[in-house]
């Protein structure tokens, strides 16, 4: 059996809890995306750590590296301050920054920003849990508010 998984790399924020009956919106569009790209299993730390016993928690946490050093992708929600805001460009709109103007007849476009930049400015770039994530993981896909990137690290 094939047991090739996606992991999710995203900021929890203040009201991420287990006992929520809906999923909050960055998990279900992970989780549609995962399924679009055709793996059949996502791992997310908020569903799958065992939270409620500590020592149980600690050796799970432990095995971080692994969990996303041996995903076939993580998904990353850079533009998601939070696990209810969704992937930008899944649910959660994305702004078009590429200016269009038309002048005698021929079109101008501006470029969008610099991949890197959102990602380094972004609070998922700015938490230690998150961080760490991105560097274990071998292939990212990274849903900025203005676009997708696929970042690939040989190793």
């Amino acid at each position: 059996a094939d047991c090739s998984y996606v992991a999710l790399s995203y900021v929890w924020g203040p009201d991420t809890r287990r006992g929520e009956k809906a999923l909050p919106k960055t998990i279900e569009d992970a989780v549609n995306v995962t399924l679009s790209m055709g793996f059949d299993y996502l791992w997310v730390d908020a569903l799958c750590i065992e939270q409620s016993v500590k020592e149980d928690m600690e050796k799970q946490l432990q095995q971080m590296d692994l969990v996303y050093r041996l995903a076939k992708l993580t998904i990353v929600a850079v533009a998601s301050p939070d696990a209810h805001h969704g992937l930008s460009g899944i649910t959660a709109t994305r702004p078009n920054r590429q200016a269009q103007f038309e002048i005698n007849g021929l079109r101008l476009t501006s470029i969008i920003s610099r991949p890197w930049d959102e990602v380094d400015s972004s609070p998922w770039n700015s938490r230690g849990w998150t961080f760490q994530e991105g560097l274990f993981s071998t292939r990212c896909l990274l849903f900025t508010e203005s676009q997708v990137i696929l970042d690939c690290r040989h190793q």
